[in-house]
């Protein structure tokens, strides 16, 4: 989840799923974050997993206005948002957001 910067990712012509969390600061970030390396396995040749902590990237935390963590975007392989969500997800919830997306 850290082998691309967001800019990189973007141009690979794969979809991204961006997880902005705190696992420092944040027991819900450090389960979604622990579901998130669980669902990596299944997807990883098809998109690309980003994880942004709003201390090592406050920037992309203002870029993309998010309010808090954990956060989770989708954004499809021509760079368009496609699911967007506050809070926690189950690992349910983001697999059917994904499938949606590929």
């Amino acid at each position: 989840m850290y082998q691309y910067s967001i800019d990189q990712a973007l141009l690979s012509g794969k979809p991204v799923v961006l997880e902005f969390a705190t696992p420092g600061h944040c027991t819900n970030c450090d389960e979604q974050l622990q579901m998130f390396t669980g669902i990596l396995d299944n997807y990883q040749s098809q998109m690309i997993f980003i994880h942004i902590d709003q201390y090592k990237n406050p920037q992309a935390y203002k870029a993309y206005q998010v309010m808090g963590d954990p956060w989770t975007y989708i954004i499809d392989k021509n760079g368009i948002v496609r699911f967007e969500r506050p809070g926690r997800m189950l690992y349910g919830e983001l697999d059917s957001a994904i499938k949606r997306v590929l």
